[in-house]
């Protein structure tokens, strides 16, 4: 399953009251309200070193597409 694929079941499970964390918080800042990949997925121990838990999987894909718009923007 991909990232995407476990936000989308973990959608549809909160619309059917049918919550299955396996985690009550995580590095990024995810909550029981507001949980993140790894609390869905079970991952136990965040890695900001290969191989990267999913949340610094993302946020390194977040700082990356952020280079490539700031260059986009600074041409003229």
């Amino acid at each position: 399953m991909t990232d995407i694929e476990y936000v989308m079941a973990f959608l549809k499970s909160k619309e059917d009251n049918k919550i299955e964390l396996k985690r009550k918080s995580c590095c990024c800042g995810g909550t029981e309200e507001t949980p993140c990949v790894c609390m869905l997925k079970g991952v136990m121990q965040c890695s900001m070193t290969a191989p990267k838990c999913p949340c610094y999987a993302l946020l390194d894909k977040q700082k990356k597409a952020a280079k490539k718009i700031a260059k986009m923007v600074g041409v003229y």
